[in-house]
């Protein structure tokens, strides 16, 4: 079995666990795969990150509309040639443009309205669609602006939270038994014992995992209806674009208060909020 991804060599003078995963450069906890590279320095690492989802939609705004930009400069530099052809082409590209980039926009309009106003104004399917057709570029405007991949990735995330609780509010819900609360196994061990308590006031499944790999086994073991994914941002959005859109998932964010992958922190409020947006009973709060 092949321990180490392409992309994770192993570096020299690290070590690295059965499963192929390192330890931090002080030895006293094991990296996710996500965190990998981590230096080891607590002084500089930001473990406590609030943002709203204007800040995706802004950067997926900006990257929407560099697309778009970058689209009209082509148009702009073939349409003398293509006229020479026939007039006819540049014109009907043109209109085609116009058309196209209107729809976009439209789209994305109607997804920023069902994430700000918390009612369904575009099926769930289509703004998945928009948000996978932003997402790159979204992140390297928010790499030109200043924005790290965590504050970005928070922000996110609570836009996916908003437009997926958007639509089970449109959809009625979903039966508390059918849904699956995936903890990392990073959190602070004190917390494990009150969220148990809070999963069974819903009578909702509670599972600890270890690793993405494992929370996807759980997942097609278990089969939920949905899953509300208790994660730091790089492993929330991963498993939220690892889903592709067929499973409904919610992702609460933890604080990293002591570094990523030890004694991990979250509120409770934020679990409760997740699963009553499930139930369609509530609202999640926003950052």
């Amino acid at each position: 079995m092949r321990l180490f991804s392409k992309s994770k060599v192993p570096q020299p003078g690290r070590r690295y666990d059965s499963l192929g995963r390192p330890y931090s450069p002080q030895g006293d906890r094991i990296l996710g795969h996500e965190w990998a590279d981590w230096d080891g320095d607590l002084e500089h690492h930001e473990g406590v990150i609030f943002e709203p989802p204007r800040l995706f939609l802004c950067l997926g705004g900006a990257a929407l509309f560099l697309y778009m930009s970058a689209g009209w400069t082509v148009w702009w530099m073939i349409a003398p040639r293509l006229a020479q052809y026939n007039p006819t082409v540049p014109r009907a590209l043109l209109a085609l443009g116009v058309l196209t980039s209107l729809a976009f926009y439209a789209l994305y309009a109607l997804l920023a309205w069902s994430a700000l106003s918390g009612r369904r104004r575009l099926p769930l399917a289509w703004a998945r669609r928009m948000l996978d057709f932003v997402h790159r570029g979204a992140f390297l405007v928010g790499r030109w602006v200043g924005k790290d991949k965590d504050h970005v990735g928070n922000s996110f995330v609570e836009l996916w939270n908003a437009l997926q609780a958007a639509e089970m509010r449109a959809r009625g819900g979903v039966p508390p038994d059918s849904l699956l609360v995936l903890l990392p196994r990073c959190l602070e061990p004190s917390l494990f014992k009150p969220i148990k308590a809070l999963c069974d006031e819903y009578g909702c499944r509670v599972v600890t995992v270890g690793r993405g790999r494992h929370a996807r086994d759980k997942i097609r073991e278990l089969c939920p209806g949905g899953v509300i994914g208790v994660a730091c941002e790089r492993d929330l959005v991963t498993g939220i674009n690892d889903t592709k859109g067929k499973l409904s998932v919610l992702g609460v964010n933890i604080q990293r208060v002591a570094g990523p992958c030890k004694d991990a922190q979250v509120d409770l409020a934020h679990i409760r909020a997740a699963i009553q947006a499930y139930l369609s009973t509530g609202r999640l709060p926003q950052a």
